[in-house]
C-alpha cells in the first residue's frame, strides 16, 4: 500500500515538537535556583516539612521531594539546614521528627549518600543526634543511620 501524503509531514512535526519540548525542559531545568522568588517559597516549604502537625509535614515533604527532583541544586543549598536539625540543641522533637522522615525517604537518602558535601555533615549529625527522650524518635534516628550506611558508596564500617 501507498503511504498517505501527509504522513512524512506528520513525522516531521512530531520530531520538531519533541525537540521543542526537550529544549523547554532543558531551559527550565534548575530554574528555581535562578529565580529569587522561588527561594523564599522553598524555604517556607522546608519550614512546613518540620511542622508540628503530621499532615502538614507529609504534604510539604512530598512537595520538597518533587522540587529536588526537578531542581537538584536545591538539595545542596537547603538540605544542610534540615540535616542540622538532627543535632541542634534548639530543635524541638517534632522538628527532628520531620527532618528524620524527610531524610529517610529513598530519594533523599540517595541524594545525601551520593554527595560527599551532604554525606559528611549528615553522618556527623546522626552521631551527635540529640536525645529527645522519646523511644520512637531514638529508633527512627538509629534506623536512618543504618539506612544511610547501607545506601552509601563511600567506605563506612558496617559492624
Amino acid at each position: 500500500g501507498a503511504r498517505p501524503k501527509f504522513q512524512p509531514r506528520a513525522n516531521l512535526i512530531a520530531k520538531v515538537s519533541q525537540l521543542h519540548f526537550h529544549r523547554v525542559n532543558s531551559t527550565c531545568f534548575g530554574a528555581a535556583w535562578r529565580t529569587p522568588a522561588l527561594q523564599g517559597i522553598i524555604s517556607l516549604q522546608l519550614d512546613l516539612s518540620t511542622h508540628r502537625y503530621s499532615n502538614v509535614r507529609s504534604e510539604a515533604q512530598i512537595g520538597f521531594s518533587a522540587a529536588i527532583r526537578n531542581h537538584p541544586w536545591i538539595a545542596r543549598a537547603h538540605l544542610p539546614s534540615v540535616i542540622s536539625l538532627l543535632h541542634s540543641p534548639n530543635a524541638e522533637a517534632h522538628e527532628t521528627k520531620g527532618a528524620i522522615f524527610m531524610l529517610s525517604s529513598k530519594s533523599m537518602l540517595k541524594r545525601v549518600s551520593s554527595e560527599m558535601g551532604l554525606f559528611g555533615p549528615m553522618l556527623v549529625a546522626l552521631i551527635l543526634a540529640r536525645d529527645h527522650s522519646r523511644p520512637k524518635l531514638q529508633l527512627r534516628t538509629k534506623n536512618l543511620f543504618r539506612a544511610l550506611c547501607e545506601e552509601t558508596r563511600f567506605p563506612v564500617s558496617r559492624q
